[in-house]
């Protein structure tokens, strides 16, 4: 052997025990030691696998479940602001309905152009107040999805360290 942390597992057929070389040190195992060491690593091996499964289960099981938390909120939002926009329409058509009506039931000029400015105004006050609040909830965003490989790298990472 070259170098001296290399391990060789030699298989001992006279014997039928293991025997095992680092550098200049050698150990010899009885077929029972070499039988028991194999069944403990096998078992170490299985406990780490089943072990670093459920960790990664359970990592994906809950950024699901804060990603669609997220999302069923926005979509709550999104609902909510939906049903609030279709009422101010409700309101802008009635206020109109109403100054309309208003409007043709008065004989007097000068009364039905001050009905007319006055609709104006508030017609472009609720306008405006409609429009941002369109502006403003155009800007709020679907939440993203999380990039869960990356995140789940960056947890062994912090865990080795």
């Amino acid at each position: 052997m070259s170098k001296k942390r290399e391990v060789q597992v030699i298989d001992n057929k006279q014997k039928n025990g293991m025997r095992v070389q680092k550098g200049d040190r050698i150990v010899e195992m009885s077929p029972e030691v070499s039988v028991q060491m194999v069944n403990d690593l096998i078992t170490l091996g299985t406990q780490l696998v089943s072990e670093t499964g459920r960790v990664t289960v359970e990592y994906f099981e809950t950024q699901a479940n804060m990603y669609y938390g997220k999302l069923n909120a926005f979509i709550s939002n999104q609902t909510l602001k939906s049903e609030e926009r279709r009422m101010i329409l409700q309101q802008m058509e009635k206020l109109t309905d109403k100054y309309v009506e208003l409007i043709n039931t008065t004989d007097d000029i000068e009364k039905r152009e001050q009905l007319k400015s006055t609709y104006e105004f508030f017609s472009d006050k609720q306008s405006k107040l409609y429009m941002e609040a369109l502006i403003t909830d155009s800007k709020t965003r679907i939440p993203k999805k999380p990039k869960l490989l990356s995140g789940l790298r960056n947890l062994f990472l912090r865990n080795n360290k």
